[in-house]
């Protein structure tokens, strides 16, 4: 039984001592750094030429991106990161279309609301007559209702005669009958002022959003003609600048660094320093 302890503890001494010898190379072994650069070998970093090949990135939309960040750097969102050619002729002239229309929108909206704006003053000019022919109605109805009276009760007094009687009630209905169609064509058109009202409103409003859509387009016409040159570049996202095509040129941001895949030339001379698992 001593004999066993003996071994054992043997053993577990001879593992601790193992483990510890593990942990004291790992520390002096270098890390690993990817870089575009030539490789060269520091005493704690690793530095090997390759590249980064992302599996998922955000892309940079630009046309002849001439970058200020060195690619596979860390950026943040909306920091610049380069420059990249202006609005293309196209996009100049898309925007100059653009403006045409939204002025055609505005000549249209304006037309509308002079339009209504006739048709709505019109209709208050008549409603004004109508107002004051009803006045006058009315004036007239009371004056005939005062003369029918007066004749009324010469008539009753037998100090005029029927003749001049019925003359008076005639005079006196045809008064009082022109002031209820007057009051009705006045309340119509008052209705119809109102209607009209609704209408300008509208029109107006639709000018407004037209003439804000022609300043919009103005002022987007005048940017892109401005920015014709070199304009600023910003990055879509936080991450790593990575290419996504070399060919075409095309960049992106990588924000998962999982996605990830390093592509690099290792030395012979540098596989004694590295081992599965390493932290690049």
């Amino acid at each position: 039984m001593r004999a066993k302890r003996r071994t054992a503890v043997i053993l577990l001494a001879f593992g601790l001592v193992l483990v510890t010898w593990r942990q004291a190379l790992s520390d002096h072994r270098p890390g690993v750094l990817v870089t575009p650069n030539q490789g060269v070998t520091s005493d704690r970093v690793l530095i090997l030429p390759g590249t980064l090949d992302p599996r998922s990135a955000t892309p940079i939309h630009a046309r002849n991106l001439e970058l200020v960040i060195p690619v596979n750097s860390r950026v943040l969102k909306g920091q610049i990161i380069g420059e990249a050619a202006g609005p293309s002729p196209e996009g100049i002239n898309q925007a100059r279309i653009s403006l045409e229309e939204a002025n055609a929108v505005v000549a249209v909206a304006r037309r509308a609301v002079r339009d209504m704006e006739r048709k709505l003053e019109m209709a208050r000019a008549d409603a004004g007559v109508l107002e004051s022919r009803l006045i006058s109605a009315e004036t007239v109805a009371l004056e005939a209702e005062s003369e029918f009276r007066r004749r009324d009760l010469l008539f009753r007094e037998q100090r005029a005669g029927s003749i001049e009687h019925d003359e008076a009630i005639a005079t006196r209905d045809s008064a009082l009958s022109a002031v209820p169609e007057l009051r009705s064509r006045l309340i119509a058109g008052s209705t119809t002022i109102g209607e009209l009202e609704t209408v300008v409103r509208e029109a107006r409003d639709r000018l407004a959003e037209a003439e804000t859509w022609s300043r919009a387009a103005q002022a987007n016409g005048r940017q892109m003609e401005e920015n014709g040159g070199r304009v600023p570049v910003v990055s879509p996202a936080d991450g790593v600048l990575v290419v996504r095509d070399a060919v075409a040129g095309a960049f992106g941001i990588s924000s998962d660094a999982s996605l990830l895949c390093v592509h690099t030339d290792i030395r012979q001379a540098d596989l004694n320093v590295l081992w599965l698992g390493q932290r690049a």
